[in-house]
């Protein structure tokens, strides 16, 4: 699996998936269910991230560390309360 050509476009997807995960734990703490879908929706469908996700571009990286780091900020804020 490794020595295939398409493997990096597998890490680039799966990090693609894991960055609307990521979003939807994020928005579901701080808004309504109605504002997430649509939010989600927006975001999965925008055809930039779509074109970054495909050709190997390094905004799906660093979406994936900026979202989780704000996840872990977020459940931090939402534990201390």
């Amino acid at each position: 699996m490794f020595r295939s050509l398409s493997f990096p476009f597998y890490v680039s997807a799966g990090l693609g998936f894991l960055n609307i995960l990521l979003l939807y734990f994020i928005l579901k703490d701080l808004f309504s269910r109605k504002i997430v879908f649509f939010t989600i929706a927006a975001y999965a469908f925008f055809p930039f991230r779509i074109n970054y996700a495909r050709m190997l571009m390094q905004p799906v990286y660093t979406e994936f560390f900026f979202l989780l780091s704000v996840f872990f900020v977020v459940k931090s804020f939402k534990k201390k309360k």
